[in-house]
């Protein structure tokens, strides 16, 4: 199952919430019970998880992230596009979104909208951030030479100050700076 984190997890239970992006199917041989519903916000409990993994995709990534082979969901940040592999179901999974278990989970890449501050290479900054991510402040993007796929523009730097973009990104988060490592870059 795949989505995006959409509470401050609970340390204490393993808990936290993800709206489903994606989800196995009943051809991959899962109980048809363990699939979840795109869109609709589903509560997670990671019990004696398997270390987390950064899928990078080729991205380089910002050094300090707690995220990548901890076994706990304090590091796990909301905003964060998670894989999940489900290993069982607690509750009534039909009448209410239901309590899943899972051994392992991985930051993935995530689409998302801002407003660009200064665009320079290899590092960016921009704000207006989605609400769900809880930035208040400006942040950095990172990019990989090479690997940055670009839409409207020919080169990055070529966009405004104040103008809007699309980017799908694997979002590491605070405290680690820059805090996404970009793929690719959609000038609006």
């Amino acid at each position: 199952m795949e989505g995006v984190v959409t509470s401050v997890p609970n340390s204490v239970t393993g808990q936290f919430t993800v709206v489903v992006t994606d989800s196995v199917s009943r051809q991959q041989r899962q109980p048809a019970e363990w699939t979840a519903a795109p869109r609709r916000p589903d509560v997670v409990t990671l019990s004696s998880p398997n270390p987390f993994q950064i899928v990078s995709k080729g991205l380089q990534l910002p050094t300090g992230s707690t995220f990548q082979h901890s076994t706990s969901v304090a590091d796990i940040l909301p905003g964060q596009t998670v894989a999940i592999a489900v290993s069982g179901i607690h509750g009534a999974i039909r009448q209410h979104a239901g309590y899943r278990q899972f051994a392992k989970s991985c930051s993935a890449l995530h689409p998302l909208t801002a407003v660009i501050g200064t665009a320079t290479l290899p590092v960016f900054n921009a704000t207006n951030f989605p609400p769900f991510f809880g930035l208040a402040t400006g942040q950095q993007l990172q990019t990989t030479s090479g690997r940055l796929s670009l839409d409207g523009v020919s080169n990055l730097t070529s966009i405004a100050a104040g103008g809007t973009f699309s980017t799908t990104a694997l979002y590491v988060g605070p405290p680690v700076t820059p805090s996404f490592s970009v793929l690719s870059v959609r000038a609006h």
